[in-house]
């Protein structure tokens, strides 16, 4: 049986929208510098700066309305019969983990951490992107399948 956790868009987005905000507050600091200097800049520097940010979150804003191509991914995690694969924010690419590949898990408050047979590595898995009877429920879904293998 398949089950799928959404994940919160705007938790998974929260990256880009950090990345907006110093990018505009960059170029905000930019034009000041070209600008020459006066009594008006002076006193309303500030206001360079908030036109940035304003025109920063639009042009964010639009992107998102339309659902531009790094916007318009899905984030989940999906637990079925053959493993785990999961997508969480918006710089990373789905990861696919299979119950055969897994030989410990490691249950904590806001992550679950699965050693793998072959490679002796961890594998993460953040549940602070899912709300906490989803993480609960992700929890005793993994168990299942991992004391199954």
């Amino acid at each position: 049986m398949e089950k799928i956790y959404t994940v919160n868009r705007n938790r998974a987005q929260a990256p880009v929208y950090a990345c907006f905000a110093l990018a505009a507050f960059l170029c905000s600091l930019v034009i000041l510098k070209l600008m020459p200097d006066t009594d008006f800049i002076d006193k309303f520097w500030w206001l360079f700066i908030l036109a940035d940010f304003v025109a920063f979150a639009s042009i964010l804003f639009i992107l998102l309305a339309a659902k531009a191509p790094p916007f318009n991914k899905k984030y989940y995690v999906k637990v079925d019969e053959l493993g785990l694969e999961y997508r969480l924010h918006i710089f990373n690419r789905p990861t696919v983990l299979l119950w055969q590949y897994i030989e410990t898990v490691n249950f904590q408050l806001y992550e679950i951490n699965m050693k793998l047979r072959d490679s002796k590595a961890i594998a993460s898995l953040q549940t602070n992107y899912l709300s906490e009877e989803d993480a609960e429920s992700l929890k005793t879904e993994i168990s299942k399948h991992v004391t199954k293998a």
